[in-house]
């Protein structure tokens, strides 16, 4: 998921001529679903009605990189999907400047703007642009700064108030070469950023489900609550069961707190859904069950080996592979392979970002 592109929902929810079609608008709550239970050709089939509605409306090309982002993740290694993304996002950005073109002050005009931007930045990013992203987030935070003095009128706002108030603090901390050009944002503050996102996913309209992931996400990566990521995680699960992005959090939040037996049947579907994002998931989960659950080092290393083997995506799987080389580590640790389990956890610090593998890592390494 990829929240700058929930932006869409928030701008027709504002003003503008889709907010004055209540059919658009059941469209896009209806055709959002789809994609989050990950019902592809029926969201294609719902998103096909906006275009032909409202072909000069930015909503549809926005709409659809979120389908295909979500359904080809992770998209940049997928040629046919990149091109269609890019060419929607493109297409986004045209229309979006030709409707502050007329009106620099329209609501729906900014956001679809601040979308485009966003996007832009988020994909610079994945391709190793990092500074084109620090650039391009420049022009998006004007916008985004407009957007921040609206949480009171409409709690959507609350969803990129709360993930920007968030992240500006985060981001300089997992990356420590942006920091020099954070000089040109406002500072934000953690606590209320996840107090916001709370809030967005009780009162919002359109956010609440991306609300409710990235509070989950954040909970798992940085604050080390599986307790509550797991609430939050397990909601989403229910409602959208297909999703493999919502199974993935799921189990990984299950098997942090010790709730092997039913993280089970959700990392199967993992390892069966395979591929170059739920094939290490998957793999690696499961080495987890067969160390802490099942005790069988034998087959925790087969797992892990397995997972690592399929190479990471920064995005979706760097950590998992982080967490699969802290297992290697335990494992040669009751071999007493001191010097081997040492390799594996430097190896696991150099990539891991969530703060219980870094920190379990390190707390090895201290006492070795």
């Amino acid at each position: 998921m990829r929240f700058l592109l929930l932006f869409v929902f928030i701008s027709c929810h504002v003003s503008g001529q889709i907010l004055k079609d209540q059919t658009a608008k059941n469209l896009i709550i209806e055709g959002l679903d789809k994609v989050y239970n990950f019902e592809f050709a029926a969201a294609d089939e719902i998103y096909g009605k906006i275009n032909a509605r409202f072909p000069a409306n930015p909503a549809f090309a926005t709409l659809m990189q979120m389908k295909l982002y979500t359904q080809f993740a992770p998209i940049k290694d997928n040629p046919k999907a990149k091109a269609q993304y890019l060419f929607y996002l493109n297409k986004s950005i045209e229309l979006s400047e030709k409707m502050i073109e007329k009106n620099a002050n329209d609501p729906e005009a900014i956001f679809f703007m601040l979308s485009s931007l966003g996007n832009l930045a988020a994909w610079q990013a994945d391709n190793d642009e990092m500074m084109k992203a620090v650039n391009t987030a420049r022009k998006a935070f004007s916008f985004m700064k407009k957007g921040m003095k609206l949480t009171e009128v409409q709690a959507d706002f609350l969803f990129t108030t709360g993930l920007y108030n968030y992240y500006i603090e985060q981001y300089p901390q997992d990356h420590p070469l942006v920091k020099p050009f954070m000089i040109f944002f406002s500072d934000g503050n953690k606590k209320i950023g996840l107090q916001q996102l709370e809030l967005c996913a009780k009162k919002a309209v359109f956010t609440g489900v991306e609300a409710n992931y990235y509070n989950c996400y954040i909970n798992l990566k940085h604050e080390t609550k599986p307790d509550k990521a797991l609430v939050l995680i397990s909601q989403l699960s229910a409602k959208y069961p297909n999703n493999l992005i919502f199974k993935t959090k799921h189990a990984e939040a299950l098997i942090a707190l010790g709730k092997y037996e039913q993280a089970q049947p959700i990392v199967t579907d993992l390892i069966k859904a395979g591929g170059y994002l739920y094939g290490v998931a998957g793999n690696i989960l499961q080495g987890l069950l067969e160390e802490k659950w099942k005790r069988n080092d034998v087959e925790a290393l087969n797992y892990y080996k397995k997972g690592l083997k399929i190479p990471f995506d920064i995005r979706y799987t760097q950590d998992f592979h982080a967490m699969a080389w802290v297992g290697l580590g335990r494992l040669a640790l009751r071999e007493n392979k001191k010097n081997i389990a040492k390799d594996y956890f430097k190896t696991a610090l150099k990539i891991s970002q969530y703060q219980s593998t870094t920190r379990e890592a390190e707390k090895y390494l201290k006492d070795l």
